[in-house]
């Protein structure tokens, strides 16, 4: 069994079912429990959420830390620029730096990521996810509804919900 570990860290829990001809053990379990140091740990998490009022959320830090190996932040790129703000800090050069991220959207939902560009080859990007449901007084949910078929040989029907 192979397990690609990449963009995993801290304890991972892998399982496969192995299933044979074998009357005796026609199925085997297998498992793989390892503890992934990556070169650069992101703490404490590398996916974001903002769920709330706008005017409620606080920022959120992330800090990128060296395990033994210095590097260096090139470039952060933030693909929802419209919603995010990203301030990157040096706490200790080559070692730790600090990634303040805030909500400066008012309403709606996005999702998107943050890349911070390293100096290390064997890890030249490290990725954060970004999801937001930024609620305003009047919230809608669902966005929309599925209806359904009126009739079995018609098409499944969708329809908006307006306030």
């Amino acid at each position: 069994m192979q397990v690609n570990l990449h963009n995993y860290q801290g304890t991972v829990h892998k399982s496969a079912t192995v299933y044979s001809n074998d009357p005796q053990r026609p199925q085997l379990n297998l498992d793989v429990k390892a503890l992934v140091r990556s070169l650069i740990e992101v703490k404490p998490t590398n996916v974001l959420l903002f769920r709330g009022f706008a005017e409620q959320l606080k920022p959120q830090v992330v800090d990128l830390i060296s395990n033994g190996v210095p590097f260096r932040i090139l470039k952060t790129d933030n693909s929802v620029p419209q919603q995010i703000a990203v301030e990157l800090e040096t706490v200790e050069e080559g070692k730790r730096y600090r990634l303040r991220v805030t909500n400066i959207a008012t309403s709606g939902n996005y999702s998107g990521y943050i890349v911070c560009r390293t100096d290390l080859p064997k890890r030249p990007e490290l990725r954060i996810a970004l999801t937001g449901v930024i609620e305003t007084d009047v919230s809608v949910s669902p966005l929309a509804l599925l209806i359904g078929r009126t009739a079995s040989e018609q098409p499944l029907r969708t329809g908006e919900i307006v306030v």
